[in-house]
């Protein structure tokens, strides 16, 4: 049986993205890629592209991410979380007013700083490898962009936030500049996130569910229950349904003539392709009045859309 799309797991503390997918490759026995890195410690929403779904990735890279957080004020950590060395120590002698201006200077984009411990390669090693062996690096500053930002609840020093954001935003960099703004220091003490995109801890399963299932009823009840549709992640591409004549000419890495609703359409978009069938191709893209191939689903793995 050929298994191709993406499961929304629920990760659990204490195993890393990188781990999941190792586990998740056990079970299907073909290519596992993941959507987007949880730092161990966190739990929550880890898209897990299955087969064809791989060639997919970057675009559920995209999705803003939801995070619920909670931060420990007076102190500050080398990795921005639980887990590191205790840097400092400091009063916390600000009040709530002053904790929500500062959370609210953060709303919108601004340059984030890649924490020294992540996965971010610096001349093809991640950064934490060099970290662990005592290796600084020069600082490598990203733009991102915090949609929403909450205050939970503020109980002694420990600040609970829920916050949506771009990718590539670190929100322990961001407990570590919270922290810094208001002076007294700040790290991740726990992280869930809640939602990538659309897609929340409603849609996710634990692996010990997972497997839990595939000991009742087998292999078959990854497809029937677990693995959703492939173009699931890309819903905000406009679709186009190709005839039989068209869809050869793709498939065989050749432009088509755009469709009469498709000619004044700007360059580069990107578009859903499917046949007469309703099934998923893959991607195009346009160029004057011409469609393009972009990236397509290999034909004998191809799944009706659920």
């Amino acid at each position: 049986m050929s298994l191709n799309g993406i499961i929304f797991i629920n990760k659990k503390a204490g195993i890393s993205s990188a781990g999941v997918v190792r586990d998740v490759k056990k079970i299907v026995q073909c290519k596992v890629g993941h959507g987007g890195t949880l730092d161990p410690i966190a739990t929550g929403v880890l898209p897990i592209l299955i087969g064809e779904g791989t060639k997919f990735g970057s675009f559920s890279l995209q999705k803003n991410k939801t995070y619920n957080a909670e931060l420990l004020l007076g102190v500050s950590t080398d990795t921005g979380d639980k887990t590191g060395t205790v840097l400092e120590e400091k009063n916390i002698n600000c009040t709530k007013g002053e904790i929500l201006k500062v959370l609210k200077k953060f709303s919108g984009k601004y340059s984030q700083t890649v924490p020294s411990y992540s996965a971010v390669k610096v001349r093809g090693v991640p950064m934490y490898k060099l970290a662990r062996r005592g290796i600084t690096t020069d600082k490598i500053v990203r733009q991102v962009e915090i949609t929403d930002l909450k205050l939970v609840a503020l109980t002694g020093p420990r600040l609970e936030l829920k916050v949506t954001c771009s990718k590539g935003t670190y929100i322990r960099s961001l407990a570590t500049d919270i922290g810094e703004m208001l002076g007294c220091g700040a790290h991740i003490t726990n992280l869930e996130r809640s939602a990538v995109g659309e897609f929340s801890l409603r849609d996710a399963f634990t692996l010990d569910n997972m497997t839990q299932d595939l000991k009742r009823f087998g292999k078959k009840i990854l497809d029937e229950k677990y693995i959703r549709p492939v173009d699931l992640f890309l819903k905000d591409f406009r679709s186009l349904y190709l005839s039989e004549k068209q869809l050869g000419k793709i498939v065989n890495g050749v432009e088509i003539e755009a469709p009469f609703e498709f000619e004044k359409v700007a360059d580069n978009i990107v578009l859903r392709l499917y046949d007469d069938e309703k099934k998923f191709i893959g991607l195009a893209e346009t160029k004057g009045n011409k469609i393009f191939p972009k990236r397509l689903i290999g034909l004998k793995n191809m799944r009706k859309l659920t």
